[in-house]
């Protein structure tokens, strides 16, 4: 039987990690192919230093582990040893490959992905996930030998020598089985993540806008996330609000927040900035100015210009300013306009589309 006959039989190899967004990219993948083909047999390769040696093993998909370090923005003698180990961590990947015979590598990002490509049989369709408007070093070199890229924007097209569809990022089965909120309210919840990495600067400017907020005491409710280090800080400095509010230092279940927020304000990381666009919520995005290739901005930047977002750049930024594009983004007409801007962003559930893809190639390369 043809493999193309056998997609209930596949083995599906996902390559990358380090940092969450490849990790959740990875997981939902696997998620959705379990449930979709449930007699695949799903492998993860990652590193021992990432955050893949926690996550993974505890969700029950098996884990290998290789060795390599990343390249990208390193010291001389980090780099040169890093390239020093890179040759193990390609005979561990093709040791790998050659024992469990993928149809399909998913590479998802992090360096982790890149020895498993290079050693990718002619036979594996290889898939690389780019999150990000801006790819990563990794995708750039893969993309060479990758049958296709699934991209979330348009930009990064221009940085791949390879085909591309354009898929969205894969979420978590929850975020297309979670109904969107249609309840109208009298006051508008607005949801602030300022926990991820180097929000303390959101966390500021909240704190520094709050007297200004209070003139909108019957019309918003504030959730905020402050992540575990600013906690106290911010929690202190709510005491001025008139308004509702409610500051926490960690959402576990971020779902249930985003069905009932009118407004995200967060940073533009590819993870964050996938969620809001399947749940249409409108938002303002403010980047991490030291993100890698500046790949925050550019994410930000799409999804303004396409008008389902107000992009606010740090450096710019005054707490007169964000009052006003809050009030511009919670307004009847804007909050309609963003909202049927992000609708028009979405792309249907982005791991079908991969998988759709995927098994069409290699239901062509059974014919040959």
């Amino acid at each position: 039987m043809s493999r193309a006959k056998s997609v209930n039989n596949l083995r599906v190899l996902i390559a990358g990690g380090g940092t969450g967004g490849h990790i959740f990219t990875g997981i939902a993948m696997a998620e959705y192919i379990k449930k979709n083909y449930p007699d695949t047999k799903i492998l993860f390769v990652g590193t021992r230093y990432g955050l893949e040696k926690r996550i993974v093993p505890a969700i029950g998909f098996k884990l290998k582990f290789i060795l390599v370090r990343g390249l990208k923005g390193k010291g001389l003698l980090q780099t040169i040893r890093n390239l020093i180990i890179l040759p193990i961590g390609i005979v561990q990947s093709w040791f790998i490959v050659t024992t469990f015979k993928p149809d399909i590598i998913l590479g998802v990002g992090g360096y982790a992905s890149g020895p498993v490509g290079i050693v990718k049989s002619k036979k594996s369709v290889l898939i690389i996930i780019e999150q990000n408007s801006v790819p990563g070093l990794t995708n750039r070199m893969l993309a060479k030998k990758a049958d296709f890229a699934a991209i979330a924007y348009e930009k990064a097209e221009d940085g791949l020598e390879c085909k591309t569809i354009l898929s969205g990022v894969p979420l978590r089965d929850i975020f297309f089985s979670t109904p969107l909120s249609k309840e109208t309210k009298k006051k508008k919840m607005i949801l602030i993540l300022g926990g991820s990495q180097g929000a303390r600067n959101i966390n500021t400017l909240v704190i520094n806008s709050i007297k200004l907020l209070n003139s909108k005491k019957n019309k918003i409710r504030i959730v905020h996330q402050t992540g575990e280090l600013d906690y106290q800080r911010v929690k202190d400095s709510y005491n001025v609000a008139a308004f509702e509010y409610e500051v926490i230092p960690f959402i576990d279940n971020v779902i249930d927040r985003y069905g009932e927020a009118d407004l995200v304000i967060g940073r533009a990381g590819a993870i964050t900035t996938a969620e809001i666009i399947q749940m249409e919520i409108p938002s303002i995005l403010i980047p991490l100015p030291n993100a890698i290739y500046n790949h925050q901005y550019f994410n930000a930047h799409e999804l303004a210009e396409k008008g389902g977002s107000i992009l606010l750049e740090e450096k710019d930024v005054t707490p007169e300013i964000f009052k006003k594009s809050i009030e511009k983004s919670l307004s009847d007409s804007g909050s309609k306009k963003m909202k049927a801007a992000v609708r028009e962003i979405k792309k249907g559930n982005p791991a079908e589309i991969i998988m759709k893809k995927a098994l069409e190639i290699l239901a062509e390369r059974d014919q040959k």
